[in-house]
Parts: C-alpha cells; sequence; structure tokens
C-alpha cells in the first residue's frame, strides 16, 4: 500500500530549489558591484546617478529575499517528502507485521472479508490503528508544507498574514467579552438587591401600618425599618458605585443580553413563558461566536477531508460544551463570573482538542479501553496545552505586534469562509 504522493518527485524540486539560491545570491551581488563600477567608471554622478544606483540597490534586495524564499520552500518541500517518507516506513511495517500475522492484505490496503481466527482478528485490529496512524502522520505533513508554503506566496506578494485565525477571534472575543460585561453585570446585580429590598420595606411598612398602635409588635417593625433604611441607603451607594463603573464599558449591557431577551424583543416567544425564562440563561453573543467560530472550524476540517456532519458535531459539540462550563460556572458565588471565561475557554479548548488529537480509536484499539482511554486523556492535555495555551499566546502576541497586517489577514479570512 503506497502513501499518496511523488516522494522522489519532491525531492527533486526540493534539491533543485535548494540549489539555485547560492546562484541567486550570487549573481545580485556580482550585478551589484558592476553596476557601482559601471557609475564609479563612467563619472556618472547627480540625482539621476543616485537615482538609478538606489533603484537598483531595491532590486537587488527583492532578488536576495527572493532567494531566501526559494530556500524556504525547498526546505519544506523537503520536510514534505520525509515526512511522507516517515509515513511510508510507517505503513509499509504495518502491512508487514499483518501479513505476519496472516492477514492476506491486498495490494490496495484493504482486508478481504470472511472468516478469521481471534489472533488473526487482533492483528487486523493492530493493522487498521497502524494504517490509520500512518495515513495521519502524512496528512500532517502535508498541512505544515500547505501552511508554510502559503506564509511564503503571501510575503512574496506582500498579503498580510496573521497568525489567529477567524475562529480563534470567535473562541477568544467570546471568552474576553465575559470580563467586559462583567461591570454590568455588577450593576445588574446591585439593581436586583436594590429592588428586593425594597420589596420587602414596602412589606415592613404595610405589616407596620396594620399593626396596633403602641403594641410590642409595632416597636419592632418600628426599629425594623430604621435599620433597613440605612441598609437602604449602603445599597443606593453600592447600586451607583457599580452604575459608575459600568458606564465606562459602552455596549457591556448589549453583551450581556440573553436569547430569551432577543426572542422576546422580536415577538417570537411570550415574555415570562417556561421557554423565555430557559432562553434567559443562555448569553446571545456566546450563541453567535460560538456558530461563527464552529463554522469557521468545521470548513477548515471539511477541507482537510472530514464530512460536515462529522466536522460540525465535533466542532459544535466543543463549542457548546464551552458555553454550558461558562455558564454553569456563572452562577457559583462572588467567584463564578470571574472563572467563567476561564472555564469556558478551557473546556472548549479540550473538547476541540479531543476530536481533533485525542486518537481515542487508536489507542483503544492497539491497548484496550482502560489505556487507550488514559493516553486519549494524555493526547488531548497536551495539545490543550502546546496549542491553545502556548500556542494561542505565541499567536496573540504576534498579531498584537502587527496589528494592521493581522487586521486585514483576518477580514480576509473572514470573506473567505463566505
Amino acid at each position: 500500500m503506497r502513501i499518496a504522493g511523488d516522494i522522489a518527485g519532491l525531492h527533486r524540486v526540493a534539491a533543485s530549489l535548494t540549489g539555485v539560491v547560492p546562484e541567486m545570491r550570487g549573481s545580485a551581488e556580482a550585478l551589484s558591484g558592476r553596476v557601482d563600477g559601471l557609475v564609479g567608471d563612467a563619472g556618472w554622478s547627480g540625482a539621476a546617478a543616485e537615482e538609478f544606483k538606489g533603484a537598483w540597490e531595491q532590486d537587488a534586495t527583492a532578488t536576495v529575499e527572493l532567494s531566501s524564499c526559494v530556500r524556504l520552500a525547498g526546505t519544506a518541500l523537503a520536510d514534505l517528502a520525509s515526512g511522507l517518507e516517515a509515513a511510508q516506513r510507517q505503513m509499509d511495517k504495518a502491512v508487514s507485521d499483518a501479513l505476519d500475522a496472516g492477514v492476506p492484505v491486498a495490494d490496495d490496503g484493504s482486508v478481504p472479508p470472511g472468516v478469521y481466527p481471534p489472533a488473526v482478528i487482533a492483528a487486523m485490529k493492530d493493522y487498521a490503528a497502524a494504517s490509520e496512524a500512518a495515513e495521519k502522520n502524512a496528512q500532517d505533513a502535508r498541512d505544515t508544507a500547505t501552511e508554510t508554503l502559503h506564509e511564503i506566496t503571501a510575503a512574496i506578494a506582500g498579503e498580510p498574514t496573521s497568525f489567529l485565525k477567524s475562529a480563534d477571534v470567535a473562541v477568544l472575543a467570546a471568552s474576553l467579552k465575559g470580563y467586559y460585561a462583567l461591570p454590568n453585570e455588577y450593576a445588574e446585580d446591585a439593581r436586583g438587591k436594590l429592588d428586593d429590598f425594597n420589596r420587602r420595606y414596602k412589606d415592613t411598612q404595610f405589616a407596620r401600618k396594620h399593626t396596633p398602635a403602641g403594641s410590642k409588635a409595632k416597636a419592632v417593625l418600628t426599629a425594623e425599618l430604621a435599620d433597613m433604611r440605612a441598609e437602604r441607603r449602603l445599597l443606593r451607594t453600592d447600586l451607583k458605585a457599580a452604575e459608575d463603573l459600568a458606564g465606562h464599558f459602552k455596549g457591556g449591557h448589549f453583551l450581556g443580553h440573553s436569547v430569551g431577551d432577543l426572542a422576546e424583543s422580536l415577538g417570537a416567544v411570550e415574555d415570562g413563558s417556561r421557554l423565555s425564562r430557559l432562553l434567559d440563561g443562555v448569553p446571545a453573543v456566546d450563541v453567535v461566536l460560538g456558530g461563527f467560530a464552529t463554522w469557521a472550524q468545521a470548513k477548515e476540517d471539511h477541507e482537510k477531508g472530514w464530512s460536515w456532519t462529522h466536522a460540525i458535531l465535533v466542532d459544535g459539540g466543543s463549542n457548546a460544551a464551552a458555553i454550558g462550563a461558562g455558564l454553569a460556572t456563572d452562577c457559583i458565588p462572588y467567584a463564578g463570573p470571574v472563572l467563567a471565561p476561564f472555564t469556558s475557554y478551557g473546556v472548549g479548548a479540550f473538547g476541540y482538542e479531543a476530536g481533533h488529537e485525542g486518537h481515542w480509536h487508536e489507542h483503544v484499539t492497539s491497548d484496550g479501553w482502560v489505556k487507550g482511554i488514559g493516553e486519549g486523556f494524555a493526547d488531548t492535555g497536551k495539545a490543550t496545552w502546546d496549542q491553545d495555551v502556548v500556542g494561542m499566546y505565541h499567536k496573540v502576541g504576534h498579531d498584537i505586534q502587527h496589528p494592521r497586517e493581522a487586521a486585514e489577514s483576518l477580514w480576509h479570512g473572514v470573506k473567505n469562509l463566505f
């Protein structure tokens, strides 16, 4: 069974590209010397001479930069060829081991249906896991080469590049929006506490009014109302401070709207209905950003070979879990609203990597359920740390240094999604 790809041809192209780099650099340097000599020997001076020399220096610099791009392209193709070779050796070993164990592997890698003894069935499972791993390693090598070559061509064409993808921005926005909307949440909470207090205060006033004059109960209610007025002053002070803070975060109130709020404003559900109460707990902005992230992630996975159904289920599931985790954490008194964005991002990242880097089938097939699931969690945890913690830190750091280029690149990426 052969891994797809012209490995020998890739090696030849890589060698040719790498070999031409010294000639390109040497030619540019030699021509630069000739230009300097010609201008000097001819005694040419003045503005025109300086303009000519300056134009040539730009062209020579561009030639040198182009040679660097050629070298990088050659290296990328060489790495691709080496990666495909390693995957082919892995595949050959899987086929060889399977044949030695009595598995009738065909030339195309398939195994014909039939009745096999238990030992052969076990070898077939090992072969399926090993061949799948080889195919995955080959695809990883192709994806890495594609990304590298895209960055090289973007640099040559002068196109902006961003390390953050559209889905990354959507996920980060959904997490960070929680902190931006937090002051408004505190203001709403303070307003709710004052409203509850005012209801209790009116009930106490009503009870005092209808209590016989001179009674002990009326004296107790009078003292209680005096204490409540002091409590009301504190609640009003807290509300004023919370509203002042929320005033510095424009639009934060909008970010806190729920799906139920939007549905009620559009007349889609009746205010106070069971469906409305259910939707009141679902943040609208999180749903929109989660849907956008799911579409961007699913489109990328589909382009890499996944079916649309598989991609949407895996990516949508991880984003739904992120929203659910954020809502659950937000219910924790005091600390919940602060921890919710962390929890939401962490659960979503872990779920995404579990669906992409867990290798559950290979581990379970090779090592059984208990050990295989443990290895799947280990792979997922490592990928989450590498890609979504350390990797995201470097992506954000790069794009902060180049904000205009990053914004332009992300805009192009968003347009390409549709």
